[in-house]
Protein backbone atom coordinates (compact mmCIF):
# COMPACT_ATOMS: atom_id res chain seq x y z
CA UNK A 1 0.00 0.00 0.00
CA UNK A 2 1.38 3.41 -0.91
CA UNK A 3 1.97 5.83 1.96
CA UNK A 4 -0.61 8.54 2.54
CA UNK A 5 0.41 11.97 1.30
CA UNK A 6 -0.97 15.40 1.90
CA UNK A 7 -2.70 16.84 -1.13
CA UNK A 8 -2.33 20.38 -2.44
CA UNK A 9 -4.95 21.45 0.10
CA UNK A 10 -2.73 20.49 3.03
CA UNK A 11 -5.14 17.82 4.25
CA UNK A 12 -5.11 14.06 3.74
CA UNK A 13 -8.10 12.83 1.73
CA UNK A 14 -9.13 16.29 0.54
CA UNK A 15 -8.86 17.31 -3.12
CA UNK A 16 -9.70 20.61 -4.74
CA UNK A 17 -11.98 20.39 -7.75
CA UNK A 18 -11.84 22.67 -10.79
CA UNK A 19 -15.04 24.34 -9.60
CA UNK A 20 -13.29 25.48 -6.42
CA UNK A 21 -15.13 23.02 -4.21
CA UNK A 22 -13.33 20.45 -2.09
CA UNK A 23 -13.93 16.72 -2.38
CA UNK A 24 -13.28 14.32 0.47
CA UNK A 25 -12.74 10.58 0.21
CA UNK A 26 -11.14 7.85 2.27
CA UNK A 27 -9.90 4.38 1.40
CA UNK A 28 -10.55 1.87 4.13
CA UNK A 29 -10.30 -1.88 3.88
CA UNK A 30 -9.35 -1.60 0.20
CA UNK A 31 -12.60 0.20 -0.61
CA UNK A 32 -12.76 3.87 -1.60
CA UNK A 33 -15.53 5.69 0.24
CA UNK A 34 -16.79 9.01 -1.14
CA UNK A 35 -17.51 11.42 1.69
CA UNK A 36 -18.88 14.32 -0.33
CA UNK A 37 -18.12 17.73 -1.80
CA UNK A 38 -17.73 20.76 0.47
CA UNK A 39 -17.39 24.51 0.05
CA UNK A 40 -14.51 24.71 2.56
CA UNK A 41 -11.43 22.49 2.75
CA UNK A 42 -11.67 22.42 6.56
CA UNK A 43 -15.16 20.89 6.36
CA UNK A 44 -13.89 18.25 3.93
CA UNK A 45 -10.99 17.50 6.26
CA UNK A 46 -13.41 17.19 9.18
CA UNK A 47 -15.46 14.65 7.22
CA UNK A 48 -12.26 12.69 6.55
CA UNK A 49 -11.29 12.79 10.24
CA UNK A 50 -14.71 11.51 11.31
CA UNK A 51 -14.57 8.67 8.78
CA UNK A 52 -11.00 7.81 9.82
CA UNK A 53 -11.96 7.82 13.49
CA UNK A 54 -14.99 5.61 12.88
CA UNK A 55 -12.89 3.14 10.88
CA UNK A 56 -10.28 3.00 13.66
CA UNK A 57 -7.51 4.61 11.62
CA UNK A 58 -4.83 6.64 13.41
CA UNK A 59 -5.18 10.36 12.74
CA UNK A 60 -2.01 12.45 12.35
CA UNK A 61 -2.39 15.36 14.75
CA UNK A 62 1.18 16.62 15.09
CA UNK A 63 0.61 19.72 12.97
CA UNK A 64 -2.57 20.58 14.85
CA UNK A 65 -0.73 20.11 18.16
CA UNK A 66 2.03 22.48 17.04
CA UNK A 67 -0.53 25.10 16.02
CA UNK A 68 -2.33 24.70 19.35
CA UNK A 69 0.92 25.10 21.31
CA UNK A 70 1.86 28.22 19.32
CA UNK A 71 -1.56 29.72 20.14
CA UNK A 72 -1.14 28.74 23.80
CA UNK A 73 2.24 30.50 23.96
CA UNK A 74 0.68 33.68 22.54
CA UNK A 75 -2.29 33.58 24.93
CA UNK A 76 -0.39 32.60 28.12
CA UNK A 77 3.07 34.22 28.20
CA UNK A 78 3.22 33.85 32.00
CA UNK A 79 3.02 30.07 31.68
CA UNK A 80 5.81 30.13 29.12
CA UNK A 81 8.05 32.13 31.49
CA UNK A 82 7.22 29.79 34.39
CA UNK A 83 8.12 26.78 32.25
CA UNK A 84 11.43 28.36 31.20
CA UNK A 85 12.25 29.16 34.83
CA UNK A 86 11.45 25.57 35.83
CA UNK A 87 13.74 24.05 33.19
CA UNK A 88 16.51 26.54 33.99
CA UNK A 89 16.38 25.63 37.70
CA UNK A 90 16.34 21.94 36.82
CA UNK A 91 19.39 22.41 34.58
CA UNK A 92 21.22 24.29 37.36
CA UNK A 93 20.36 21.54 39.85
CA UNK A 94 21.69 18.83 37.52
CA UNK A 95 24.92 20.75 36.88
CA UNK A 96 25.49 21.19 40.61
CA UNK A 97 24.79 17.51 41.24
CA UNK A 98 27.25 16.42 38.52
CA UNK A 99 29.88 18.80 39.89
CA UNK A 100 29.36 17.32 43.37
CA UNK A 101 29.83 13.79 42.00
CA UNK A 102 33.03 14.83 40.27
CA UNK A 103 34.36 16.40 43.48
CA UNK A 104 33.53 13.30 45.56
CA UNK A 105 35.16 11.03 42.96
CA UNK A 106 38.29 13.19 42.87
CA UNK A 107 38.49 13.12 46.69
CA UNK A 108 38.18 9.31 46.79
CA UNK A 109 40.79 8.88 44.05
CA UNK A 110 43.15 11.25 45.85
CA UNK A 111 42.82 9.18 49.01
CA UNK A 112 42.74 5.64 47.57
CA UNK A 113 44.14 5.93 44.04
CA UNK A 114 42.30 5.37 40.74
CA UNK A 115 39.61 2.70 40.45
CA UNK A 116 40.35 -0.69 38.86
CA UNK A 117 40.60 -0.46 35.12
CA UNK A 118 41.62 3.20 35.22
CA UNK A 119 45.34 2.53 35.80
CA UNK A 120 47.04 3.37 32.50
CA UNK A 121 50.01 1.10 33.34
CA UNK A 122 48.01 -2.11 33.73
CA UNK A 123 47.19 -4.27 30.74
CA UNK A 124 44.30 -6.04 32.41
CA UNK A 125 42.88 -5.32 35.83
CA UNK A 126 41.72 -8.91 36.46
CA UNK A 127 44.18 -11.34 34.96
CA UNK A 128 44.14 -15.09 35.53
CA UNK A 129 47.54 -15.38 33.94
CA UNK A 130 49.21 -13.10 36.47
Amino acid sequence: MAPRRRSNTGFIGVLQRATGHFASEITTGGVRVWLGTFYMKEAAARAYDVAAWRSGRRIDTTEADEQFMAQWRRDHPGDVEAERAFWKSKQTYRRERRAGKRQRKAAVEAEHGPALGENPGSVCANSWYG
